[in-house]
């Protein structure tokens, strides 16, 4: 008998071991699909950005080129895929080069829903910035032009008819050899060169020129506007000579940087404002002065120079 009570005994305890061990093998599994799941779901969470890449890329109520346009978007904006695609292609040509893409639903910055084309938009934010053809590298260049390029090249890259060259005016009545591109239109560029004949600073002038930094400055920046993009005072040279309005600190703000290759020129507006008069000649004015704030003091010239 107590054999025959040993072996039952032996036999049941085998058969409990099995089954934790089995059930043990469950959870593991489980917990496994379990995390599977967690991280396929918040893989699904993750919104996936597209910068646009050209300017005046449309957004439509459907997909298709023939969908109502709810607006154009400039180079840069930022766009919320929505996980939908179209289930057809389109062929379209951007910047000269052909696409076969389907459309894209998004979300606007504003929270707008649309669709854009794809082939107008990448993933790739640093590839979106130097696509953008207005866009002004401080101690680099300009669009397509760069410093240390002749004339020959800028007529590469933009055509032979968009170049004139000419003398430019520079302070104290003096003029230096150089060109002009778009000549008489509002992205006029000029180009000063060197005796070598290369560019050595280039300087954008006008009321509505589309070049622009990575932040946003262009001609028409109000001072505010670049305080705020700054996050400190700036300091610039007193008005009506021929160095008024130029920047010469930002005080280790945030635009410190431009200096190794961009200058900005400030100028206040035709009709004066308040006390304007205390503001001429050679001083250094600082921006946190009451009387400054909103008086439409703005960037009237940015100009691009190689980094020292």
């Amino acid at each position: 008998m107590k054999p025959y009570l040993f072996f039952m005994s032996w036999v049941f305890t085998i058969i409990c071991w099995l089954v934790i061990l089995t059930s043990c093998g469950k959870k593991l599994e489980n917990s496994h699909i379990q995390l599977n799941q967690a991280d396929s779901l918040k893989q699904e969470s993750e919104e996936i950005i597209y910068y646009v890449w050209v300017d005046n890329l449309r957004v439509r109520k459907k997909p298709g080129k023939d969908g109502e346009v709810i607006r154009e978007l400039k180079n840069m904006e930022k766009l919320i895929y929505l996980n939908e695609k179209s289930d057809f292609t389109e062929e379209v040509i951007l910047r000269g080069q052909l696409y076969n893409e389907p459309w894209l639903k998004v979300k606007l910055p504003e929270g707008k829903i649309g669709w854009v084309y794809g082939g107008g938009v990448t993933t790739n934010k640093q590839a979106a910035i130097e696509s953008d053809e207005w866009l002004i590298r401080p101690g680099i260049g300009v669009g397509r032009i760069r410093i240390g390029e002749t004339i020959r090249d800028v007529q590469v890259a933009y055509g032979k008819e968009q170049v004139k060259k000419q003398r430019l005016f520079i302070p104290e009545g003096e003029t230096r050899e150089g060109f002009v591109v778009f000549p008489k239109q509002s992205n006029q560029l000029e180009c000063f060169i060197d005796n070598s004949g290369k560019i050595e600073l280039i300087r954008i002038t006008g009321k509505l020129s589309s070049w622009h930094t990575v932040e946003g400055i262009r001609i028409g920046t109000t001072l505010d506007e670049l305080v705020e993009l700054n996050g400190k005072p700036i300091h610039f040279s007193g008005f009506g000579w021929d160095y008024d309005g130029a920047i010469i600190s930002y005080n280790q703000g945030k635009l410190d940087k431009l200096k190794q290759g961009l200058d900005l020129t400030l100028a206040y507006p035709d009709e004066g404002f308040p006390n304007y008069e205390k503001y001429l000649g050679d001083q250094i004015i600082t921006s946190n002065i009451k009387d400054l704030k909103g008086v439409g003091i703005i960037v009237n010239t940015i100009m691009v120079f190689s980094k020292p």
